[in-house]
């Protein structure tokens, strides 16, 4: 649905994590815009906080507080070989292979819809 940027505030300096959506639909919109009111509303120290927001291009971004560590990408790749090493003598080749191709979307870099830089929003 969206992609998220590192991003720098050009006046403050401020690093934060910019999401957009990768293509205008009003469905698209409707849930970028569901999901910052969500986020705005959630006051707790496992939820991202919203710093800023807007629509740049037609499209809307938000900026929410930059987290340090692992994507989920990474975590999912470590979880995943611990758990088939884990295992692996119960899987076959077959089924290991099936278990690998399920929920499978495009990477980023595969997709051809996302823009290659962020919005123009006041960040960088």
């Amino acid at each position: 649905m969206g992609r998220v940027y590192r991003a720098q505030h050009v006046d403050t300096g401020v690093e934060v994590a910019l999401k957009t959506v990768i293509s205008m639909s009003p469905e698209r919109m409707l849930a970028l815009r569901m999901e910052i009111s969500a986020l705005r509303d959630v006051k707790h120290p496992g939820v991202v906080r919203i710093e800023d927001e807007g629509i740049e291009g037609g499209l809307p971004w938000y900026a929410m507080e930059l987290l340090q560590g692992d994507t989920l990408a990474a975590y999912n790749r470590t979880i995943w070989h611990q758990t088939v090493g884990v295992t692996q003598s119960g899987i076959t080749g077959g089924s290991a292979a099936r278990m690998g191709e399920l929920g499978r979307g495009p990477t980023p870099e595969e997709s051809s819809e996302a823009p290659e830089e962020p919005p123009r929003s006041g960040f960088a």
